[in-house]
């Protein structure tokens, strides 16, 4: 018998921030079946350049106690590439307290995002880049010396936005630390979620999932918007991606009444919050669209 391999479905707290705790996001995504966490380190949840050893002890201790692993961390992010030193220096001691919260975590990836172009002052691109590669040179360093990964995001902010544009960037920089994260919902207003997920190829650490529309940046409810996620399950399987795919949640709203539902939608196609090792492999993946008809007892 023909078996395939589990996709592995993770979430955040990033949709949290302003509903509840941190403690209560963790507590509700536990009751939601989710035992991979990617942790937003953001505030009010949890400020990086406050937090003590006594923060990160309870912090592992919730963790420890609802059966959770933390995959990566995050955070509210900084221009890297602004011209600004004073935004320069605040973006990069960011970053920095992320990468060794993640050691203190035991999560092995950092997710940074690599930089923001203004629209109408773009900062010049051989400028932008020459900043870009003197900062992740320096968080390589942090990086190094606290055991952890980098993996760069795709975000829609002009620099580096396309799946394609961040891969080449990583093979120039050829460093064994470095990897990608392609987020589905970042990057549909510029190009097919399936072609950013081919481009990334053996780069890609992470995958992150939620619903938008080609006319509106978005990280909503799955089902609400146009991305066809049967497509993105299918070319994840096709890569043999052995990584966690993480549901993003975003949009404003209080996530708690959707996420389990929005969970088991894609668990309907075969992502699975508690993953096996082999799951036989299922009839033919309904659209994005007929998700969304679909309703589901979670």
């Amino acid at each position: 018998m023909n078996v395939q391999k589990e996709r592995r479905l993770g979430g955040t707290n990033f949709g949290y921030l302003n509903a509840c705790t941190l403690a209560e996001s963790l507590d509700h995504l536990a009751s939601c079946g989710v035992t991979e966490i990617e942790l937003g380190l953001a505030a009010p949840h949890f400020d990086l350049h406050t937090a003590t050893a006594a923060d990160f002890a309870g912090l592992r201790k919730q963790l420890a106690r609802l059966g959770m692993r933390c995959t990566s961390v995050n955070t509210a992010e900084l221009n890297l590439i602004s011209q600004s030193e004073a935004v320069s220096r605040l973006a990069l001691a960011q970053c920095s307290a992320l990468i060794r919260a993640a050691a203190e975590l035991g999560a092995p990836i950092a997710v940074v995002v690599p930089g923001r172009q203004h629209p109408l002052r773009p900062t010049p691109e051989a400028i932008a880049l020459e900043r870009f590669a003197r900062q992740i040179d320096a968080l390589l360093g942090v990086a190094g010396a606290a055991g952890v990964s980098i993996a760069l995001e795709t975000v829609p902010f002009g620099f580096l936005q396309t799946a394609g544009a961040l891969a080449a960037w990583i093979d120039q920089a050829a460093h064994p630390s470095l990897s990608m994260v392609v987020d589905c919902a970042n990057v549909f207003m510029h190009e097919d979620p399936v072609a950013a997920l081919r481009a990334a190829g053996p780069r890609m650490s992470i995958c992150h999932v939620s619903d938008a529309w080609k006319s509106r940046w978005a990280h909503t409810s799955i089902g609400s918007g146009e991305i066809d996620f049967a497509a993105i399950a299918h070319t994840l399987d096709g890569m043999q991606f052995a990584g966690p795919t993480i549901y993003e949640l975003m949009d404003a709203d209080d996530p708690r009444p959707r996420m389990a539902r929005d969970l088991g939608r894609l668990e309907s196609i075969g992502w699975r919050c508690a993953f096996a090792q082999a799951l036989p492999a299922g009839p033919a993946q309904p659209t994005g669209n007929d998700i969304q008809q679909k309703e589901t007892n979670q």
